[in-house]
């Protein structure tokens, strides 16, 4: 055959391509198996782990290749690959055990993952070191301890590096340096790692200058120096320090300097001062987060260059004046935002027509922010562009006012959750509101709404939770209503005046779990319908006019984590309670009998129950002395009972015992010595009972965190322990109405509680429930009234000592207590002056100290005590004027009665200078006792007046009458000036 000259140019090229395809079909049919040493290594491995699923089964014959989870390289047969992650396994299957070393026999490895098992207590194997192929090596959210092995260092060709230890972790390292080593890493995880010695971290990280993603989330770093000098790692495109509380407080300005940056999280750190302007450098930036630090305000320009922004977080700041500045108006790719709880931010003009070009929103929360804005008007705005996308609008605690009915809900049809609660918004719920067909959640709860839950809230078929409790919607609540809330498990309807009208034969909504009905008109007999909810986990039913008694089935129910049923009319013994829930509500009834059967039932299991109240109900007998299955309760009130006999000793076994009233009883003897083991005590409350004994010293000594102890009305006797000052977190002192004696301790100075107005926190955070924080309540006597506190609880701080024995002054240290807003020292055999400085308590707004024998006068300090309402110095000693103030003045006579030295108003009796005038008649001076040397003292000044005016007039006239020279002389002075008042005027 004869060959073209091009078929024989192009012939070696067919025979070198044909001869490739054979060679390349030999070869790969001849794939090399494992090696043996390396399938020896992988079964050693297998020894060591705990597969609970048999997901290794695998890994027993065959070629290991073919294992799974086990990547081999397709011609040399070396394993390559080992992804045994959590992810990879089986939903809810870990591996547990150890790590053989064997596994640093396969030396071609390049890929390790065994992140999210559990290997807890187990260190992090130093042989990994060993591993010189290692590009990526993940152990995050596997449960290793210990430290991180320096060795990993050797890993020079590693790129990703993941040992976050956020899952019952706990990791550290004696340095750094080792970091140093891995030159080629493009991602580093080392989040919640403990990394407080390591104070070069960033100089150690800058050497890597391929890195591409840093993490170190909780870290306990200590230190970030705000500057460096050269910034090497510029390649950095996610940058994550958050939750590190950095004693530094400015913002590290070298972030600027990181041109590729697309993610910025800085959150939860103390950094103080203004947003920095430099920001605006950052122009990659795709998410900021700057969420719960304390910058205090915005520069004009930081957000001016950052078009891109797709996320930022500013919540939880301390962040005050306008925030829609015009630099925001450039950020019209924003996907997410997030400016709330910062209670000073505001804005003049509510939420800007700019927002409507926002076209990319989805989530927008605002809540905290004034925006002082009528709510139609700030919706109308979101309705606009970003309606075709917005999935979350939270506008709470906005200040919006105004009505729901003309919103154009029909506009935002992917939204998902709706939050308005905690405004000032009216009127009726819109039928319109229906016309938000994917909403998911609906919270607008504390507001002004009235008028009746629309009939056709229930077509809202994916409505998962709804919150309107808190409002004042009335009239009927139908089975319609709930129709077709058949994904609905959250339902908050408490504190309106509903009624609920159902046929006996009606079901809720079944997956419900947490049911708010208080305030509802339920009654009168229990809702037969409660026993359907298999899945309830709260209930509240509070204030619902159920006047039956408590059906035994409720209790069956062992998901239960919250009852309240306070506030009605149950009656009847307490049914067999499951003991397991956190919070049971049910004072305030008429439930009677004891409390035996409840309490001792199976003593030796031990209940969850944090919070139990059967205050205001009609139990009587002793209180059982089986609280030692209960280790748990954090409060308990048995409050107003008909309880008698001794406090239960047993009560000392609850370690977690914060809170026990036992308050109106009829209990007696002594505090037991056991309740000294409660050294969490922060409210103790044993008023109105027959209590005796003196006051144990560890009542302060041992509950340091006290911040309420009420033991008045009782029959305790002895001093008031110098120990009880060492509770220096005492608010509410009440020792009133006992047989106390001896001197009030000089030490009251030290309850720093009452120093300073402090009311950042609640007094008592116990647990929580279906409506928010379980907080304490107190029963005080202020003004002689009685007042119950609840929510206001952390605005008082109260001392009463009053019907007691005590005797002694009244202790200059107290003045110290400038946060104290009611001090009643009456009734008592307190003698001396009243402190000079007593006018510095400024926040004192009641003062009782009458009924003593207090001489001396009343300190002119107390003219500033511009807080001043209540005040009772009668029937004591004291004398001369009483200061000048409104405040004082203001008062009624009465408050200074029995004090026959006073004068001046509001009394009658008006001072003057030299003498007391008695304007009701009388003699128009009081006499003073003869032989006390004051009457001998008036006479001669008078005396001494009348000699000095005889002498000075005559030493003038007489030198006139006398000399004719003078007398001309003084009348042609007087001529003159005559003569120039004349002309001047």
């Amino acid at each position: 055959m004869t060959l073209t000259p091009a078929a024989a140019v192009l012939l070696p090229f067919c025979w070198l391509f044909f001869f490739m395809a054979i060679s390349s079909f030999t070869y790969g049919s001849l794939v090399l198996a494992c090696q043996s040493t390396e399938r020896r290594a992988l079964l050693d491995l297998k020894k060591g782990l705990v597969d609970s699923s048999d997901w290794l089964e695998s890994w027993a014959t065959g070629d290991c290749c073919k294992w799974s989870g086990v990547v081999c390289h397709n011609v040399t047969g070396h394993v390559t690959e080992l992804h045994l992650g959590a992810a990879d396994l089986p939903p809810l299957t870990t591996f547990s055990g150890e790590i053989s070393p064997s596994l640093g026999d396969l030396k071609q490895l390049s890929y390790l993952d065994l992140s999210n098992n559990d290997f807890s207590g187990s260190s992090v194997p130093d042989f990994l070191g060993h591993l010189a192929n290692l590009r990526l090596l993940n152990l995050s959210g596997a449960g290793f301890t210990g430290t991180i092995p320096p060795q990993l260092g050797n890993l020079s060709r590693l790129r990703y590096l993941n040992l976050q230890t956020n899952y019952g972790g706990n990791l550290t390292v004696e340095h750094l340096d080792w970091i140093s080593g891995l030159s080629r890493m493009e991602f580093l995880d080392l989040s919640y790692v403990d990394l407080g010695i390591a104070s070069n971290w960033l100089t150690v990280v800058n050497k890597l200058h391929f890195l591409q993603e840093l993490h170190l989330s909780n870290c306990r770093l200590r230190s970030i120096p705000s500057s460096l000098n050269n910034v090497n790692f510029s390649s950095l495109s996610v940058l994550d320090l958050s939750y590190n509380n950095f004693d530094d407080p400015l913002f590290p300005s070298w972030s600027f300097h990181l041109g590729s940056l697309t993610t910025l999280n800085l959150a939860n750190n103390r950094f103080r001062g203004p947003i920095p302007e430099g920001l605006h450098n950052m122009t990659s930036l795709r998410q900021l987060d700057l969420s719960w630090n304390q910058f205090t305000s915005l520069e004009p320009n930081c957000f001016l260059g950052l078009s891109q922004l797709q996320l930022l977080n500013l919540a939880q700041n301390g962040l005050e004046g306008e925030i829609f500045s015009g630099a925001m108006q450039n950020m019209t790719s924003l996907i997410d935002l997030d400016l709330s709880s910062n209670d000073r931010l505001e804005s003049r003009d509510g939420i800007p027509d700019y927002f409507r070009t926002f076209c990319s929103l989805r989530t927008v929360t605002l809540s905290g922010v004034n925006l002082r804005q009528e709510v139609d008007e700030a919706l109308r705005v979101l309705s606009g562009c970003p309606a075709r996308t917005l999935e979350s609008i939270r506008l709470s605690n906005c200040q919006l006012f105004g009505h729901l009915i003309n919103i154009p809900f029909r506009n935002f049809q992917k939204l998902d959750t709706l939050s308005l609660s905690r405004n000032i918004i009216a009127g009726q719920i819109p039928a319109s509101l229906t016309d938000l067909a994917s909403l998911r959640y609906l919270e607008i709860f504390s507001n002004k709404l009235d008028g009746p839950l629309p009939l056709g809230i229930g077509s809202l078929s994916q409505l998962e939770s709804i919150d309107i409790s808190e409002n004042s919607l009335e009239g009927d609540v139908e089975e319609s209503h709930f129709h077709n809330f058949t994904k609905l498990w959250l339902f908050q309807a408490s504190g309106n005046r509903l009624s609920l009208k159902v046929g006996p034969r009606w079901t809720p909504p079944p997956q419900i779990e947490i049911l708010g009905m208080g305030f509802w008109h339920l009654g009168p007999q229990f809702p037969a319908w409660i026993r359907s909810l298999k899945l309830l986990t709260e209930l509240n039913m509070s204030s619902s006019g159920i006047s039956s008694s408590i059906p035994s089935w409720l209790f069956f129910n062992s998901h239960f984590y919250s009852i309240d049923l306070s506030s009605n009319l149950l009656n009847g013994p307490l049914p067999n309670i499951y003991p397991f829930m956190s919070i049971l509500d049910l004072s305030n009834n008429s439930l009677s009998g004891s409390l035996s059967d409840f309490l001792c039932y199976k003593p030796d299991e031990e209940k969850t129950m944090q919070v139990m109240n059967l205050g205001a109900n009609e139990f009587l007998g002793e209180i059982p002395d089986c609280w030692r299955s209960w280790k748990f309760l954090e409060a308990i009130k048995l409050s107003s009972n008909k309880f008698r006999g001794k406090i239960p000793p047993s009560l000392g076994a609850l370690a977690f015992l914060q809170s026990l009233h036992l308050r109106n009883n009829n209990l007696s003897g002594e505090i037991p010595p056991s309740l000294a083991n409660s050294t969490k005590m922060v409210a103790l409350d044993f008023s109105r009972n027959n209590l005796e004994g003196s006051l144990p010293a560890w009542i302060g000594g041992g509950f340091s965190g006290m911040m309420i102890l009420n033991l008045r009305d009782n029959k305790f006797h002895g001093q008031i322990p110098k120990e009880l000052c060492v509770a220096n977190s005492l608010r509410i002192l009440d020792l009133a109405d006992n047989n106390l004696t001896g001197e009030i301790p000089r030490c009251f100075n030290n309850f720093t509680a009452m120093v300073q107005m402090n009311d950042s926190e609640g007094v008592i955070q116990l647990s929580y429930n279906g409506t928010g924080p379980f907080f304490e309540t107190a029963v005080v006597v202020i003004k002689g009234k009685l007042y119950e506190y609840g929510s206001i609880l952390k605005f008082v701080r109260s001392i009463d000592l009053s019907m007691n024995k005590l005797v002694g002054k009244v202790p200059e240290e107290i003045t110290r207590l400038g946060g104290l807003q009611s001090l009643n020292l009456s009734d008592n055999s307190l003698t001396g002056d009243i402190p000079r400085d007593i006018g510095s308590m400024r926040s004192l707004e009641s003062i009782d100290l009458s009924l003593n024998q207090i001489s001396g006068e009343i300190p002119p300090s107390m003219s500033g005590m511009t807080f001043l309402s209540f005040l009772n110095f009668s029937s004591n000693r004291l004398s001369g004027r009483i200061p000048s103030s409104t405040q004082l003045q203001s008062l009624n006579s009465s408050s200074f009665a029995g004090n026959k030295d006073l004068c001046g108003l509001p009394l009658a009796k008006n001072c003057t200078r030299d003498r007391v005038t008695d304007e009701s008649g009388g003699n128009g001076r009081d006499e003073p006792d003869e032989g006390d040397g004051s009457g001998s003292e008036f006479k001669w000044f008078y005396v001494s007046l009348a000699l000095g005016f005889i002498v000075g007039f005559w030493g003038v006239v007489g030198s006139m009458v006398l000399n004719k020279q003078w007398r001309y002389g003084y009348f042609h002075f007087v001529d003159l000036l005559w003569d120039k008042l004349c002309c001047r005027y």
